[in-house]
């Protein structure tokens, strides 16, 4: 054996050591995601804007009983549509196109609300159970709006228990991707 064998050997037993640690550490920091101090900020406005719904949550909940819900619900959820509007656009994850998901459930139960609270230009307000048919036919829209809202509260409080990689966290808001919506039929 010449010294340039055993010098090559020795080089590439420590190139082979230092990619081993290398793949390593990649793995550790895929596993941990990077603490972003404004995202974190920005998520927890944003779960203080999602928990200050709880009138929605009423309000799906008082529609088994026939109650219509009132304006200060259709005055929240426009509040929490021009937010999201105006920062959809900050946040890495839920991504723009899942916030925006939640923006078009949110303008279908204010549609939905606006049509229900209209006063009827017939004989259809003397029907004895129209609020009840209202509430039947307001309910999918109202749902829809709620069931979007804790999908992002769910996946905000995961991100807050355990840092997890981005590609992770993106997969706890899976369910707001646009091919995983399904039209709401009446």
């Amino acid at each position: 054996m010449n010294t340039f064998t055993v010098i090559s050997t020795v080089f590439g037993l420590v190139m082979t050591a230092f990619v081993i640690w290398l793949t390593i550490r990649a793995n550790h920091n895929a596993k941990t995601a990077p603490f972003d101090e404004r995202q974190a900020a920005l998520r927890m406005e944003l779960r203080a804007r999602l928990n200050s719904q709880f009138r929605l949550v009423r309000a799906v909940d008082n529609m088994d009983r026939g109650l219509l819900p009132g304006s200060p619900v259709e005055a929240d959820l426009d509040e929490l549509r021009t937010y999201l509007n105006a920062k959809k656009h900050r946040f890495m994850v839920p991504t723009p196109e899942q916030i925006e998901v939640v923006i078009k459930s949110i303008d279908s139960a204010l549609a939905a609300l606006a049509v229900a609270h209209h006063p009827p230009r017939n004989d259809t307000a003397y029907i004895p159970h129209v609020d009840e048919i209202k509430c039947n036919v307001l309910r999918p829209w109202l749902e829809k709006a709620l069931a979007d809202i804790n999908v992002l509260l769910d996946g905000l409080a995961a991100i807050e228990r355990q840092p997890v990689s981005v590609r992770r966290q993106i997969k706890l808001f899976a369910a707001l991707n646009p091919e995983n919506q399904t039209p709401i039929e009446v």
